[in-house]
């Protein structure tokens, strides 16, 4: 049995697609850590998140352009080797329920 192969331009479309969420996902994930770390110097919880909210503006103010091309890099990588859904070269198939 042969694997369908997917179009380019429906490739090309689900990678453009994915790239804002990834960005968003990515970006929440960066900011929630340095956050974290920030905040758990403090004693009580608005405290701990003012702190962590400034060192995350304060990060990605710093380093908002090599992250950006990190994880322009890093999806790249992603979209070329098909482990985004919608991006790889094969449509995958269902295994069939054995009866």
């Amino acid at each position: 049995m042969e694997q369908e192969e997917r179009k380019v331009r429906m490739r090309v479309l689900s990678a453009i697609l994915w790239l804002p969420a990834f960005y968003i996902l990515t970006n929440m994930i960066i900011g929630g850590i340095v956050g974290s770390i920030a905040g758990s110097a403090t004693t009580t919880y608005e405290a701990g998140h003012q702190a962590g909210q400034q060192a995350s503006i304060e990060f990605f103010g710093a380093y908002g352009v090599f992250i950006i091309i990190a994880q322009l890099i890093v999806f790249s990588a992603l979209s070329y080797f098909g482990k985004l859904p919608g991006v790889s070269k094969y449509k995958k198939y269902k295994k069939a329920q054995q009866k």
